[in-house]
């Protein structure tokens, strides 16, 4: 009791200011460490797990919630990486469509969420970036749909797609 009423006083304030700087040194001081902790923090959170404060949901929605979840993380994934070939010869393509912008945000979302998450909440936090994952889903499986109607048919009348 009256804990809250302590949140914003200068002891407060200038130890907050120690840890940021003794965080910010380390994250600086170990850059490999860092990215490693966070990757392995995003697949905690990209794990979708359902569980939040003890509580384990069991509808039968969420048979389909977390392979879905795990779907659209592989997409994000399969677009990003085609970011880090594509971004060499044309920097402005990942700004150029809505999907791309989309992304984008779900995957640094992702990742600032990982980086910033440390009190089991990973369910809560999955919540906002869901619609992105989402949309990537879609925009990927349309992509990768399109591309096979258009070789099969190239295919069927004679042309190369090498």
């Amino acid at each position: 009791p009256g804990r809250w009423a302590n949140l914003d006083t200068p002891e407060h304030q200038e130890n907050s200011r120690r840890l940021e700087k003794a965080i910010l040194s380390y994250n600086i001081q170990h850059p490999i460490g860092t990215l490693s902790g966070v990757g392995q923090r995003a697949l905690v959170l990209l794990a979708a797990q359902t569980a939040i404060y003890g509580h384990q949901p069991s509808h039968p929605i969420l048979w389909a919630y977390r392979p879905l979840v795990w779907l659209s993380a592989l997409a994000l994934l399969l677009r990003t990486w085609r970011y880090v070939w594509v971004i060499r010869r044309r920097p402005l393509w990942i700004v150029e469509g809505p999907a791309n912008q989309a992304a984008v945000a779900a995957a640094l979302s992702i990742l600032l969420l990982a980086a910033g998450e440390g009190s089991s909440e990973q369910s809560r936090l999955l919540i906002s970036v869901l619609p992105l994952l989402a949309l990537v889903l879609a925009v990927e499986t349309d992509e990768t749909v399109h591309q096979l109607i258009t070789s099969r048919s190239a295919n069927s009348a004679g042309y190369s797609t090498v």
